[in-house]
Formats: structure tokens, C-alpha cells, sequence
């Protein structure tokens, strides 16, 4: 099948007909009939805006599904549910979370779902979202569980996934000094996973994961893979110790200025999506092999309103080591800064694997009021080796030594229609860092968001994820506006400016530098039929002039302009057609053009009747350079998407299949060709494939019990 397709595509691209496959797409969704909701459908959406602002491959979306599977058959009751198991259900923003409490508050309990529609922020769209998730009618607290309830009422996850790359790269070819390959391990990537979940009471489980190109059962890893993790997590099971976190877990702390190790969107057309707001404590089950924690902690009730967190953990980190200084012989052995690719296919980076261990601990409390809320919190963080940076100029004022000490208090305040937050925190050197925010319903069709962040070039922390143009919290200062209108129910206009200032130099700028970014998407949703969307964004930033050649570079502007329009349209029962356009235009500081192209055409297909159901995307694209290449949502197997960088000149198309004979068993498989016109190779280094192609597939089961 597979071999067909790809000699069709082949035959489109030589022809040049896309244009013509496009036009026939569109004529084939400008007619069809409604179809059930689906929620899938409606999470794919948003974690594909979410994750506009987040250039990688192979993001996890496990402990979302999971929780809101496990919400599926045992809702959340809309009138005891706080503000963070609120915020679990994803598709609630912060002012829709406070104005639910504030008129749960005021006007008691809701006698219906429907009574949604009276509560600031809750339109039909939203509602209907929800709606297999919540209830209303439970008149019991959550730590009236049994343990029986708690241990037999949840669900049991086996899940098992093999994937590898058909054409083999460079670095599994043996070398020319038959000293064999550069990779050390098979092309075989495993991964292997038991959890037991129980809403968000309750998770532990284990995860075994090997990358292609890590050894399996030989050498370094004689355990089998490469990486292993596991967790025991309760949370609002006893009215004094309300979470208990065992193995590894992840820690949020205010607004991510000194610990943040959660999902952090940044800028997308959430545009209201500004503030950090997951629990302090939550369960790790991914394979991304940094930014968490080993050890234990806990949150314990102190008196109504106060509660305090203490956390703990010891784990080894992925660093490269710093040359010693000869002459220096009391020269402490160093490394240069942490490594978080969590890849051990090489020599190099077998050496690097678990070199640093960090200690680490802290407290947070925090105590909640009717309309206000603020915590204060300390980490201090201590290696076993020192971190000495590499003497370049952007480095000077990033954080070296083996000790690290943060502090913050973070607060937030709800008044009617204007929310108000933000975190302020200090290192050990007595340098300041500042979040501050504001989310106002202006009128019942228009939401405000504002956030202003100022992070001096000599604030030093190794683990904070704000709400930031740059990652981290430092050499910054910026201000965002967000404006979201609903002028009638099919049509949403979201918009954004955000501008910043470097005050120090970056890599690739050798100055002080600013940058502004703007977006506009105007949308028009019918019902549950029809969606079509135009998106402009432009990003200006600063970097060197490369023609110039002198010490100190003077800095050129780089803008770049992406221009989308995208249409959805279900046409039969369990059928959705997804169309997609999408421009974008460079200049760079030298004042190079450059231009890029996207066209692809999804089908989903999922009908509630059948067992087995697909989605499959045909692509073509066309830019001048990896700098003007276009990024897009891939659906990939379950509880996993892509979001691959399209550039060069090319065709791609993947296909999934699912087949589930019966609610326990899952059985998945995806293939994906991606094939270049304008070169005899693919990729580059040790990823390097002596052909224009390159073809990758996958196969996964999950079974639930």
C-alpha cells in the first residue's frame, strides 16, 4: 500500500499538480453533514496551538489523555472541584476557572451543566467541550474514598512501542578504519510503559525507554534500556496530607522563575494563555530525560488555607566535561553545563551520561483566600561537580559554581472581571527577577490578557521556565497584550503583541538587542461542521551582520513573516478533511531573501462504530533553507504528536492505523516518507542517509485492564 502511495506522490510532484490536488480537496469539503462531537478531535486543536511556540520533535501528551480518559468514566464534580483539577480539564483558561468559583461562591452550588451558560466566560463552545467530563450531582468529598474504590475503580495501562528508521544513517554504517559504527546501539528505538491512574487521585507506574542508536542489553546499558523511571503518586486522598510524591515527579513553582519543570507554552493563539497555573506537585511518567526530579515530597495542610510543600531528590544529569587546567594542579574537575538531549548513541555521549549529580530541596508555602492568594518558596540546588562556562562574551553573567539558591513569592489576585498575578524572585547574589500579569474580561465578547517580565542579564538559575520570548529567566525585558473577541458565536479574533529587550549580548549577537512578534487569527467555527482560519504572524529580532567582517558585528534586523490559512470540515459520519496553506518570508540581517512553502491535506478518520480508524496527510513544500522552513502538527500514534520542521523541496506523507477490536486491546502502526527533490542525500553528520528519502514506521499496543 505504502509503495503505491509513494510512486502516486512521486508522480503529483513531477507533474506539478498539487495546485490541482488542492482545488479537488476543497471541493470535496464544501459539502457534507454533522457528525457526533469529538473531544479527540477538539484536544488535537488545542495542543497543536499550544504547542505553536514549541520547535521539537516527539512532545508526550500522555498525562493530559490519561487524566481526561480516567475523567471520562469517573467526571469531576463541577461544584467541589478546585482550581487545579479545573485547570486539568485543559480546556478552561484561568478567568473561566476563577469565575466558576466566584459564583459557586455566591449563588451556591449548579443544579445543571447548563447552568454554565449564566457563569462570565462560559460560552456553548466551551460547554460543549466539557461536557463528557463533568457533572454535577455528586455530594461526597474525595477523601471518603475506599481503598478499595481507590485500587479497583482506576485503570491499569500496558503500553509497548517499537519504532526505527528503514533507511539506515552514517553513523550505523561501519567506518573506513573498521573500528565499527558511530552508534553504538541498533536503529531499534523501544519503549515500555505500566501505569495505574485513578482520575488525578491517584498514579504509579514504570517507564523503560531506548532511543535508536542506544545500546540494549551490552555495554553501558547491560540493565536493557537506556533509561528508566518510575513514581508512586496520591493527591487529595486526606484532609492533612494532601499529595505524596515517591519516585519521580515534577515540581511547578509560581510562574516559573526559579522551578518550573511542567509544560510551559509560550506564545500561540491561546492568546489568553499567559499564566503558569499547574500543581506545585505532579507525577513524571515521560522519557524526557531531564527537568525532574528523584526523590520525595509532600503537601501538607497546616489550617484552613495554608498548606505547605517539601520536596527533596538526588539525581544524576547528562554534562560535558570542561578540560582540566594543566598548570592549575587544585583545579577541581568541571563540567560546562547541563546536556538534555537525554541521546547516549556515541562515545562522546556515553561519556557525558549521569557525569553531575545534583541534590536538591525546598519548601513552599502558600496560603489561599477568598480573593487572594500568595505563596513564598526556596530551592536550593547543590552538584557534585562545579559548572564553569566556556569563555564567550554571551556567557559571561550565566550561572557557575556547584551551589544554586533561589527564592520567590508569588501571589495572585481575583477581583470581578480582572485577575491579577505574578512571581518575584531572588538568587543568591541579590538579583531580582519579575513576572507580573493581568487577565480581565473587558466585556462578556472580549478578554485582555497583560504580562510584563523583566529578568536582568545577572539572574542565575538553571531551572526556570516563565513566560518568555527566550527560554529561562534571564537578559530580558518585555511586555505582552493579548486581546481575544468573540463578536458572535461562529467567529473568534485573536491577537497579540509582544515586544522585549536583550540588555546583554546573545548568541549570535554581539550587542544589546530588542524584538517585537505579532500575530492575528480570525476564525469562524459552524457548530461542529466547519472551521476555516487566516493567520498572519511577523517576528522582527536582531542578530550579527555576517557580511561584515570585524571583531564586534554590528546587528541587522531578521523578519520573518508566516502567512496561514487552514479549513477543517467533517463530511460524513467519523470523516474530517483538514486543509492547510501556509507562507513564510525572511529577510535576513544581511538582507538576504528568502521564501517558504507548505500545502498538506490530513484525513481523519474515526467513525464510533468501527474498530479500526486512520489519519493520513499527503504534503508538499518548498523554501529556499532551514531558515524559512515551516513547522506543523503531525498526529502521531496515541499519546504522542510531531511537530517536524518542513523545509528543502519535498513530499511528505505518514498514515496511521488503529484497530481496537475491544475497548482493552489498541493496536497501532504508522508509517512516514518523507522524499527531497533538490538533493542526492538526506540530512546531515552522523544522521546523514545516501539517499533523497528517508522512511520511518512504528508499532504500538496498549492494553487496559
Amino acid at each position: 500500500m505504502w509503495y503505491i502511495m509513494w510512486h502516486f506522490i512521486s508522480w503529483l510532484s513531477r507533474k506539478r499538480v498539487f495546485l490541482v490536488w488542492w482545488l479537488v480537496a476543497l471541493s470535496v469539503i464544501c459539502a457534507g453533514a454533522q457528525i457526533t462531537d469529538s473531544l479527540d478531535s477538539e484536544l488535537n486543536d488545542l495542543m497543536e496551538q499550544a504547542a505553536e511556540s514549541v520547535e521539537t520533535e516527539g512532545l508526550e501528551r500522555t498525562e493530559w489523555l490519561e487524566i481526561l480518559e480516567s475523567y471520562r468514566r469517573q467526571p469531576l464534580d463541577l461544584n467541589r472541584a478546585s482550581a487545579n483539577e479545573l485547570a486539568s480539564l485543559v480546556v478552561l483558561n484561568d478567568l473561566q476557572i476563577r469565575q466558576l468559583i466566584r459564583y459557586r461562591e455566591r449563588l451556591g452550588p449548579l443544579i445543571s451543566i447548563y447552568e454554565l451558560q449564566a457563569v462570565p466566560g462560559f460560552d456553548v463552545e466551551t460547554i460543549r467541550r466539557i461536557r463528557p467530563l463533568v457533572t454535577v450531582t455528586s455530594d461526597y468529598r474525595d477523601f471518603h474514598l475506599s481503598r478499595h474504590d481507590l485500587f479497583a475503580k482506576g485503570r491499569h495501562s500496558l503500553l509497548a512501542r517499537w519504532k526505527r528508521a528503514i533507511s539506515l544513517s552514517k553513523g550505523y554504517l561501519p567506518r573506513s578504519d573498521s573500528v565499527g559504527p558511530v552508534y553504538r546501539g541498533s536503529p531499534d528505538g523501544f519503549y515500555v510503559r505500566y501505569r495505574y491512574v485513578y482520575t488525578n487521585k491517584m498514579s504509579f507506574g514504570l517507564t523503560a525507554e531506548k532511543d535508536a542508536g542506544e545500546p540494549f542489553f551490552s555495554g553501558p546499558n547491560r540493565a536493557g534500556f537506556d533509561f528508566y523511571s518510575g513514581h508512586f503518586f496520591v493527591t487529595g486522598l486526606h484532609p492533612v496530607v494532601q499529595t505524596v510524591a515517591l519516585g519521580d515527579y515534577q515540581l511547578n513553582l509560581g510562574q516559573g522563575l526559579i522551578y518550573y519543570s511542567g509544560f510551559a507554552p509560550g506564545k500561540s493563539a491561546l492568546v489568553t494563555g499567559i499564566r503558569r497555573s499547574a500543581p506545585v506537585l505532579r507525577p513524571f511518567a515521560s522519557v524526557r530525560e531531564f527537568q525532574f526530579l528523584r526523590g520525595a515530597a509532600t503537601t501538607i495542610r497546616l489550617r484552613p488555607g495554608w498548606t505547605v510543600t517539601g520536596f527533596v531528590s538526588r539525581r544524576r544529569n547528562d554534562a560535558s566535561p570542561v578540560e582540566p587546567d594543566t598548570t592549575d594542579r587544585a583545579t577541581r574537575p568541571a563540567v560546562s553545563g547541563l546536556i538534555r538531549s537525554g541521546l547516549h548513541r556515541t562515545e562522546s555521549e556515553l561519556r557525558n551520561k549521569n557525569r553531575l549529580r545534583a541534590d536538591l530541596g525546598g519548601l513552599s508555602l502558600h496560603h489561599t483566600a477568598r480573593l487572594w492568594e500568595v505563596g513564598i518558596q526556596t530551592v536550593y540546588e547543590r552538584f557534585s561537580q562545579p559548572i564553569r562556562r566556556r569563555p564567550k562574551p554571551y556567557n559571561r553573567f550565566l550561572f557557575a559554581g556547584d551551589r544554586l539558591w533561589n527564592t520567590s513569592v508569588d501571589y495572585a489576585v481575583n477581583l470581578p472581571g480582572v485577575f491579577l498575578f505574578g512571581e518575584s524572585a531572588v538568587d543568591r547574589a541579590g538579583t531580582t527577577a519579575h513576572v507580573a500579569g493581568m487577565l480581565s474580561a473587558l466585556t462578556p465578547q472580549a478578554d485582555l490578557a497583560v504580562l510584563f517580565r523583566h529578568f536582568p542579564k545577572s539572574y542565575q538559575t538553571l531551572h526556570a521556565a516563565p513566560f518568555a520570548e527566550s527560554s529561562g529567566a534571564v537578559n530580558e525585558t518585555g511586555l505582552y497584550l493579548g486581546l481575544q473577541l468573540r463578536p458572535s458565536r461562529p467567529w473568534l479574533i485573536a491577537v497579540y503583541q509582544d515586544i522585549w529587550r536583550h540588555p546583554w549580548l546573545r548568541f549570535g549577537a554581539t550587542a544589546p538587542s530588542d524584538g517585537a512578534e505579532s500575530l492575528v487569527r480570525v476564525r469562524y467555527k459552524l457548530r461542529r461542521n466547519l472551521e476555516v482560519y487566516a493567520q498572519w504572524r511577523q517576528e522582527i529580532k536582531f542578530a550579527d551582520l555576517r557580511s561584515v567582517a570585524v571583531a564586534v558585528r554590528p546587528l541587522g534586523a531578521r523578519i520573518l513573516r508566516r502567512y496561514r490559512i487552514h479549513l477543517a470540515k467533517r463530511t460524513a459520519r467519523g470523516v474530517e478533511w483538514r486543509t492547510r496553506a501556509e507562507w513564510s518570508f525572511v529577510r535576513t540581517p544581511d538582507g538576504d531573501r528568502e521564501r517558504g512553502f507548505l500545502l498538506y491535506q490530513d484525513l481523519i478518520f474515526k467513525p464510533w462504530e468501527r474498530a479500526l480508524s486512520l489519519t493520513a496527510r499527503v504534503a508538499y513544500f518548498h523554501t529556499d533553507s532551514y531558515a524559512s522552513g515551516i513547522y506543523a502538527y503531525e498526529n502521531d500514534l496515541l499519546h504522542t504528536f510531531t511537530i517536524p520542521v518542513y523545509y528543502r523541496v519535498g513530499v511528505r506523507t505518514y498514515i496511521n492505523l488503529r484497530y481496537r477490536p475491544v475497548p482493552a486491546w489498541t493496536w497501532e502502526a504508522r508509517l512516514a516518507l518523507t522524499r527531497l527533490y533538490d538533493r542526492d542525500d538526506f540530512g546531515s553528520g552522523n544522521d546523514r542517509i545516501e539517499a533523497p528519502f528517508r522512511r520511518d514506521f512504528a508499532v504500538q499496543v496498549r492494553y487496559l485492564f
